[in-house]
């Protein structure tokens, strides 16, 4: 059951459509209607009752505070929903082991495209390129902020031309790190930047890596693909004591 309700599962992909068509419905005719699809409350209430839970260490830095504060944010109905069944990729502790496998050749694949075609990837340093950056890839002030921030680590993705095509931000802590976007022009230099995202941080012993979004179900399928490909997998997610 454990596989059935991670991604590409026939319980996950039930259970995804059933959240969808309710989130969707407009006005209560239409939500009663979606609660008489009794094989899909089924299959959601199978996914959210066998998903495992998994402990994240945080410290008391800023970091851990800014990392605690996103997952204990409450949604519609006072719910938590951050910690509700979010994709996670549980870092191993060497690079080597994180490449190898049948479900990395996606990666493997499109990053050697990446590097082909010019692109190298680089740590933003300083405040001034944090918002350079974010001003060329954001149209709207609260983007840029995602990548202003100066608790958090940005890495941008240069061509060949050393023109910006991919942007990215994420808060590392001791163990812990989330990825708060990814702004990319294409494919191939996403899977780049994630890559080098991810070899940086097992580099710093961080063992697990969140993403804010609105969490696995709600995903779009591209980005279940990707998730899926790069090795996250679906859990609930708790505060570790």
């Amino acid at each position: 059951m454990l596989a059935d309700t991670q991604y590409g599962g026939q319980t996950f992909v039930a259970a995804a459509a059933f959240c969808n068509r309710v989130r969707c419905s407009r006005g209560r005719r239409s939500q009663l209607r979606c609660l008489t699809d009794w094989r899909g409350m089924v299959a959601a209430i199978t996914f959210l009752r066998t998903l495992p839970r998994l402990p994240i260490a945080l410290t008391e830095r800023s970091t851990g505070q800014a990392i605690r504060a996103y997952m204990l944010q409450r949604g519609r109905l006072r719910i938590r929903n951050r910690l509700l069944a979010q994709g996670v990729l549980e870092l191993p502790p060497t690079m080597n082991e994180y490449r190898k496998g049948r479900q990395r050749q996606a990666m493997r694949t499109n990053i050697t495209q990446a590097e082909r075609l010019g692109m190298h990837c680089e740590r933003l340093e300083t405040e001034l390129e944090r918002h350079a950056m974010g001003d060329w890839f954001c149209s709207e002030p609260w983007q840029t902020e995602k990548f202003s921030d100066p608790h958090r680590t940005c890495w941008v993705v240069l061509n060949s031309q050393n023109r910006p095509v991919a942007l990215a931000s994420v808060t590392v802590d001791a163990e812990a790190a989330i990825l708060w976007s990814i702004i990319t022009v294409g494919s191939p230099e996403r899977w780049l930047l994630h890559t080098r995202i991810v070899e940086t941080l097992i580099g710093a012993g961080v063992r697990v890596l969140l993403v804010d979004g609105p969490g696995a179900l709600r995903l779009d399928p591209g980005l279940q693909y990707f998730q899926r490909r790069l090795g996250y997998r679906v859990a609930h997610l708790t505060l570790a004591r």
